[in-house]
């Protein structure tokens, strides 16, 4: 089984004493920075998911179990920070993330700065020291917590009020509702033990404005609290392999934070929300039309750059995208989101999504003036 992917080892300080460089604690993760597209295999990476949910265990846990340490392995020469619990939890001794480190932190009411300041001075023990000083004297010493673990280690502590909906089931929930895969394909996608995203785009393409675009969605989910689960509807170019992604100002169709949902209401609504896609391709169609007949003089122009500096984008992104947009694209907003989505396939992830969501807002405001 291949991925286009890559094993990193993160060589930062703190990644280190986590011990995830260690050789045995590698995390597969793919690229994020690549520009170019990458196509993913939907069947290898639902393997990929369902590796990780055979390869995690969660433990409920009371803060008064846990006993932070510090440890040299022999494999490298650096301390580890990590937890130990009470032999009844059987595998007892696991080691921080530094997501897992943040969550303990904050179930303890202390910044998780200090700890991650001890880790870059080398001073583990202390750290530990540290985090058990406050796990004695926590007012909440019974509370109940998830501790979420993959291999061994500790990718979240979270409320054990959290509603658990992993990856491997949202790909099972996907591949029912969109039936044959052949009908679709995956791109620009990350899968790790704590975070998922996955761009979703149909085969079938629809021409408007003289470009070939897909309809299709990104589904972002987290395991471990990183981000709600959430579903935007995208419109994909098949010529600049970009995408803008639709749904109002917010740029989502569907957000559902992990308390209080269930399998049953997430394929209520995600189901709903693909029976109502011929509407929405309308609605896209008529937007993106709207956009292409809406000519821009200097004077929109630049109020639609200074839209985007207010994004808080740098000024070298405003610059690539305004001289972009004059050397490529015809001179309509159509044109100009255009621009904005293929310099935003440059960037890292987050970047890359909030310019595609202010892409995908000013074609779903040009629809909104004429409905």
């Amino acid at each position: 089984m291949s991925f286009d992917a890559r094993e990193t080892n993160k060589n930062n300080v703190i990644a280190k004493l986590l011990g995830e460089n260690g050789t045995s604690s590698k995390l597969l993760q793919f690229t994020q920075d690549n520009p170019g597209e990458r196509i993913g295999n939907f069947n290898n990476l639902r393997d990929m998911a369902y590796d990780i949910h055979k390869n995690s265990k969660d433990y409920t846990v009371a803060l008064k179990d846990m006993v932070a340490y510090s440890e040299m392995r022999d494999d490298i020469e650096n301390l580890y920070l990590g937890v130990d619990l009470p032999e009844k939890y059987f595998d007892s001794k696991f080691l921080f993330s530094n997501n897992g480190l943040s969550g303990i932190c904050g179930q303890l009411d202390i910044p998780a700065a200090y700890i991650r300041k001890c880790l870059e001075e080398n001073v583990t023990e202390h750290a530990a020291h540290t985090l058990n000083y406050w796990i004695s004297r926590a007012k909440n010493s019974a509370k109940e917590m998830l501790l979420r673990t993959t291999s061994s280690r500790i990718h979240g502590v979270l409320s054990s009020k959290y509603s658990v909906f992993d990856d491997h089931e949202v790909f099972d929930i996907t591949e029912g509702i969109l039936g044959q895969r052949n009908n679709y394909e995956v791109k620009n996608y990350h899968l790790d033990p704590e975070f998922m995203k996955l761009r979703i785009v149909s085969r079938d393409k629809v021409n408007i404005n003289g470009r070939p675009l897909s309809f299709g969605f990104d589904i972002n989910n987290s395991r471990v609290g990183r981000s709600s689960l959430e579903l935007s509807v995208i419109i994909f170019d098949h010529i600049c392999r970009n995408g803008m992604i639709m749904g109002g100002g917010a740029g989502l169709f569907y957000n559902k934070r992990h308390v209080g949902i269930s399998r049953e209401t997430f394929v209520t609504e995600f189901t709903d929300m693909l029976d109502n896609a011929p509407d929405t391709v309308a609605f896209i169609q008529k937007a993106i039309n709207s956009a292409g007949n809406e000519k821009l003089n200097s004077e929109t122009i630049q109020r639609y750059l200074d839209k985007f500096k207010a994004e808080n984008m740098s000024k070298n992104i405003s610059g690539r995208v305004e001289q972009m947009f004059a050397e490529k694209y015809d001179n309509n907003l159509f044109g100009f989101v255009g621009a904005v989505t293929e310099v935003a396939q440059d960037y890292n992830l987050e970047v890359r999504e909030r310019m595609e969501k202010f892409a995908g807002t000013l074609i779903y405001q040009s629809g909104r003036k004429i409905s």
